[in-house]
């Protein structure tokens, strides 16, 4: 495997690009889930799992060790305590490699503080951990947490300028996976660097996990939309990629069941968490609350609802306009950046609205723990990490009945599920909370027990 991977390397770029096709055909036939290296390789190494997850291997037939390499997965087809995880320190330190793409170093995303706290807890382990990632700004972070980060050449990416993407056509995957010989390859999808990663796995023999965070066919809906058969298309890519995995971890028991649907196999729920110390009521500041008000001060008969995420176009928070016109007496913050951003301003343009642009650190936390009430409008969430982030800091959240939202919101514990596009009961859910103070703070401590 090694020579193969060195002929590569010293390949003209041309046809180098022709043999990856090839091997795209040959190494998985793309529909048929190839048989997992993980069982042969890791059963009974000591692989470590940072909780209870586990695949079948159709080379053996029975149950092994899998690669997670504490990729945080858990089999909810399993009856296991979730609120139980084994030590960090339950098997020997291994060696990891990471391709990940949009990077989540400088890219402000809930998938990006996941992958954060993922890093910080392999630290933790004592695992040895490598990089790859695309960024181009300036300066880009060479370490995270001790942790070496090697960049490959990108491109932003045409229909969502804030994405920079890679084919690393500079091979600076295969010379990492080379030099530091992981026990794991962990690949970031939907993107592109993962065409590439997959084939390098293959030819140097290294099992690989596949983490999804941006549910595609949503998003190609949105954006492509005009596009004959873009979502079945989106499907059939979302299968091919996923074929050259020996796991594919997924942020919801709903994703799980949508991917299983559409044919794609060792698919695990990769568990849920939050820093509950940063993510805290200790952090409310009338102060904060009178910037989200936009320097005005807050008359005391107005809800304050707040939104923190990426503005796009697929968040559906122009929906929030119909909401804000049906109850006068509701503010509105909206956290974050996108290209959608301009837009949106227009649409809110005669409201109690306010952007305040990206936060981070406590400037966040306060944010968070500052407002009444949490307005998840969209339904493109794998996860939603952005409500379990309002969840442990105290406040309730209503949210759409779709992605992985529903997995994290107790109906009338912690927050309400509406619909997909209904305002109205949206609006009215808001405005019960609203009206009955007691049970706005009951779902508020509803909801950081449930986050803790």
């Amino acid at each position: 495997a090694d020579d193969t991977a060195m002929v590569l390397l010293g390949t003209p770029r041309v046809v180098m690009a022709v043999a990856l096709a090839f091997a795209m055909q040959t190494c998985g036939v793309a529909f048929v889930p190839h048989a997992p290296l993980a069982a042969p390789k890791l059963a009974g190494s000591g692989t470590k799992m940072s909780l209870l997850s586990s695949m079948r291997s159709p080379r053996t037939g029975g149950r092994s060790a899998i690669l997670g390499a504490r990729c945080t997965a858990i089999n909810y087809n399993e009856a296991t305590d979730v609120d139980t995880a084994p030590p960090l320190t339950s098997t020997d330190p291994i060696k990891i490699n990471v391709m990940v793409e949009p990077t989540p170093f400088t890219h402000v995303s809930g998938y990006s503080n996941r992958y954060m706290e993922m890093l910080d807890y392999l630290g933790k382990a004592g695992d040895s951990v490598e990089i790859l990632t695309s960024d181009d700004i300036e300066n880009p972070p060479a370490h995270y947490n001790g942790f070496p980060i090697r960049y490959t050449p990108g491109f932003r990416f045409a229909l969502y300028n804030d994405l920079c993407l890679s084919f690393d056509h500079t091979l600076q995957g295969m010379k990492m996976i080379k030099e530091h010989r992981p026990d794991v390859l962990h690949i970031s999808t939907p993107g592109f660097m993962v065409l590439v990663a997959s084939l390098y796995a293959r030819a140097m023999n290294v099992p690989v996990v596949m983490s999804y965070h941006t549910h595609l066919p949503v998003y190609a809906d949105r954006y492509m939309g005009f596009f004959p058969f873009i979502v079945p298309l989106s499907w059939l890519c979302i299968r091919f990629i996923h074929a050259f995995a020996d796991l594919t971890l997924v942020t919801s028991p709903q994703l799980k069941a949508d991917f299983e649907e559409k044919g794609v196999s060792r698919v695990e729920v990769w568990r849920k968490g939050i820093n509950t110390d940063n993510f805290n009521p200790k952090w409310k500041s009338a102060e904060m609350r009178k910037r989200l008000c936009g320097g005005q001060e807050d008359s005391t008969q107005d809800t304050l609802l707040i939104y923190v995420g990426r503005l796009g176009v697929e968040k559906r928070i122009q929906d929030l306009r119909a909401v804000l016109d049906a109850n006068p007496n509701l503010r509105l913050a909206v956290v974050g950046q996108g290209p959608y951003r301009g837009e949106l301003e227009k649409i809110f343009e005669g409201t109690k609205t306010h952007f305040t642009g990206i936060m981070r650190g406590e400037e966040l936390w306060s944010a968070f723990a500052s407002a009444d009430l949490f307005a998840m409008p969209s339904d493109s969430e794998t996860l939603g990490f952005v409500v379990l982030e309002a969840q442990a800091s105290g406040i309730p959240v209503v949210g759409v009945r779709a992605g992985g939202v529903p997995d994290l919101i107790r109906e009338g514990e912690n927050g309400f599920l509406v619909e997909t596009g209904d305002m109205k009961e949206f609006g009215e859910r808001v405005q019960r909370l609203r009206d009955d103070p007691e049970m706005l703070a009951r779902m508020g401590w509803g909801g950081r027990e449930w986050a803790e």
